[in-house]
């Protein structure tokens, strides 16, 4: 049924249980729906389902409202420049009087003699008829929006077209129908849909009936079988990406524009130019193997999806077979796998970059690809490619192998220090590939083995990466941020990347638990405390006990400015004002102090601290009595004296005059203003705690 035809044989009058009119409100929804209508002018449009009862001769809708009002609105405005249509005065809203009087009036003839199509919403406002008042009406103030809009979308459209118009009529007491069966039918939530809106303008692109016909056979088949709950959402999602993709190509983006763009908003810039070749994507959808992923996104980033699906979609373009095919996605994939993608500048740069990699192809891609002018994307990933086609073109038995390398769960494409290991050798590349993927598969299964391969590589040299204003021993995360900031930087650094080879060549990829064990073993067995630098003592304390590293919950430590390697923070998050504790004096604890009891002391706990105050460990709980050890280029002890639960330190003199009164003279060299202890003395101190304390219970 049309509206005239429905208007012709009722009066419509919106119930007081209806809620206001509120179409016009939102106006990126109501330009969508005109612009919908405007196009069904054209080709035609059906509006689904209008439900109601009748009284008398008025017709009351349940369902259809909104739809009622804006078709009602649209015949108005196009009526100012024709006749005029008596039947739309039999159109009333009952909401409150306020929205029956200005559709009274708004319909009344003279006052409609008075009206033109240009500036229809400042005319009304100025109408003498007009109250101030409905301002405050919602129903009447959506309404002058909407007119406002219609005006901007329908000014100069045909009246007689609004005949392609139409939806299905369903009066419930005609067929002694309930509301319930309104209620369960409504319950679809069937709507005119983004992809139906679009389906209707993509559909004028198309002159062939054979590919107009597709749309809803062969094609949509294809989006039903994916998820027919979702058939529409998935269709729309589809072009709104794949037209995305095409937009990018020739025009600038920003962070906000797939939050708050929908694809009527710009498919003008893509269509009709690339719409063979969206036939053709859609000719060969249903063999790209991840179509519900890209078609389950739509307003976030996401990227590395939109980018996978653009590389295949050129490769389809080019009529890749199989091989070039998978060649051509290879290659691509190891680029943006290993760049970072996270800005919609660059993104878009990207996507240019690989266009332009695809204009290099004819057919053959590892013969004709051509990376000279191409420099968005990672220099040594770049390089890298050039060097794997070259050894495959040498020797085509490379190309299985380097692919059972990039499949790796870690390292997605990047496998050149393993070449560089391996000095382009085929026999010791593979020998290394597959040590290495023994490696991190063994690291990937819990912390401790992570921990266990950092004091492993440890025992080569200082591999950690700097990040920021910290220090890292890496993590597994497999983001390509985490990676840049963590192995990328070992993988690339020739002094790291070497320590990282001597540990591959040394540990049994057979026995790894053990052979890590093994060779950490061998090196603290080697350590010589009394000829040791400042750095060695720092490796020497990272790999011989794991709960240092165990502490570091982001992996990360930060040297101090004082002297690197004896102010050494290890940090449970990435700043200073996150929790953290010293190097060495949370060593000291954790090796002897930790659940040990020192009486007459009875506790004994570490000192964290989330400001620049100096961390330490803690012997506690005897009377008014603490004891704090610090470490500044060597062990401090302090005593402390508690008063009101704060910690009120003694003077230096006042402890040497402690020890002298009880037979500690010989300590006073040691207990001057700074008590050091070299760090191969821990034990030594220790006992010595024990017997200090034994003394100082006699105070």
């Amino acid at each position: 049924m049309k509206f005239l035809e429905l208007i012709e044989k009722y009066e419509i009058e919106i119930p007081l249980i209806q809620r206001d009119y509120v179409q016009g409100l939102d106006e990126k929804k109501a330009v969508k729906f005109l612009k919908a209508i405007k196009n069904g002018m054209k080709v035609g449009l059906n509006l689904d389902f209008i439900y109601g009862n009748q009284n008398d001769k008025k017709f009351i809708p349940i369902d259809g409202q909104q739809r009622l009002t804006t078709l009602f609105l649209i015949y108005y405005y196009l009526s100012l420049e024709n006749d005029y249509i008596e039947e739309l005065k039999k159109f009333s809203y009952a909401i409150r009087p306020s929205s029956k009087d200005f559709i009274s009036n708004l319909t009344d003839e003279k006052n409609w003699e008075k009206l033109s199509k240009t500036d229809i919403k400042e005319q009304i406002i100025n109408s003498n008829w007009y109250f101030l008042s409905w301002e405050n009406d919602l129903t009447i103030k959506s309404m002058l929006e909407m007119l406002n809009f219609i005006e901007q979308i329908f000014k100069d459209s045909d009246i007689n077209d609004l005949k392609k118009i139409d939806f299905h009529f369903l009066n419930l007491d005609e067929y002694n129908l309930g509301e319930d069966l309104y209620i369960k039918m409504n319950a679809r939530g069937k709507q005119l849909s983004n992809f139906e809106n679009f389906k209707a303008e993509f559909e004028k692109f198309i002159n062939s009936p054979i590919i107009k016909a597709k749309l809803d056979n062969e094609w949509l088949d294809i989006f039903w079988k994916l998820n027919y709950k979702k058939v529409d959402d998935y269709y729309y999602h589809f072009f709104f990406n794949t037209t995305f993709n095409f937009y990018v190509e020739n025009n600038n983006i920003d962070k906000n524009f797939l939050t708050q763009k929908e694809i009527f908003d710009f498919y003008e810039n893509v269509y009709p130019k690339y719409l063979n070749e969206v036939i053709t994507i859609l000719d060969n959808l249903q063999n790209y193997p991840k179509l519900k992923e890209f078609c389950e996104i739509k307003a976030e980033a996401k990227y590395y999806e939109r980018l996978s699906f653009y590389i295949w979609s050129l490769g389809v373009l080019k009529n890749f077979d199989y091989i070039q095919m998978n060649r051509w996605q290879r290659v691509c994939k190891n680029l943006i796998e290993n760049t970072r993608i996270d800005e919609p500048e660059i993104f878009q740069n990207i996507l240019r970059e690989i266009k332009k990699l695809n204009n290099t192809i004819s057919q053959n891609v590892y013969q004709e690809i051509d990376f000279k002018n191409i420099g968005k994307f990672s220099s040594e990933q770049i390089k890298e490619e050039q060097l794997k086609i070259e050894l495959i073109l040498s020797n085509p038995k490379w190309e299985n192998e380097f692919i059972k390398a990039e499949k790796n769960w870690y390292l997605d494409g990047k496998i050149g220090f393993l070449l560089s290991y391996a000095d382009n050798d085929f026999d010791k590349f593979v020998e290394y590939r597959d040590k290495f993927i023994k490696l991190w598969d063994f690291a990937k299964e819990n912390r401790d083995n992570q921990i266990l391969l950092y004091q492993a590589l440890l025992t080569k040299g200082d591999y950690l990466p700097e990040i920021g204003s910290n220090y890292t021993f890496c993590n597994f995360e497999t983001a390509i941020r985490a990676k840049s900031d963590t192995w990328h930087k070992v993988f690339n650094d020739k002094v790291k990347s070497n320590y990282l080879k001597d540990l591959l060549d040394d540990f049994n990829k057979n026995d790894i638990q053990n052979s890590l064990e093994n060779i950490k073993q061998q090196w603290i067995g080697k350590y010589d405390c009394n000829n040791s630098n400042d750095k060695t003592k720092y490796l020497y304390t990272l790999i011989s006990n794991s709960e240092n590293i165990k502490y570091c919950n982001k992996h990360q430590i930060r040297f101090g400015s004082y002297n690197e390697y004896n102010e050494v923070y290890l940090l449970k998050k990435t700043q200073m004002n996150g929790k953290h504790a010293e190097l060495y004096t949370y060593n000291l604890f954790t090796k002897f102090l930790e659940n040990k009891q020192f009486p007459p002391f009875t506790k004994t706990w570490y000192f964290e601290t989330s400001s620049w105050e100096q961390p330490c460990a803690v012997i506690d709980n005897y009377k008014n009595y603490a004891i704090d050890i610090y470490f500044n280029d060597g062990f401090e002890i302090y005593f402390y004296k508690k008063k009101n639960d704060n910690l009120v330190k003694i003077t230096n003199n006042y402890i040497l005059n402690i020890l002298k009164n009880h037979s500690f003279e010989e300590l006073d060299t040691q207990f001057k203003y700074q008590n050091k202890f070299a760090l191969c003395e821990m034990e030594e101190l220790s006992e010595f705690l024990k017997d200090f304390t034994k003394e100082l219970n006699n105070l």
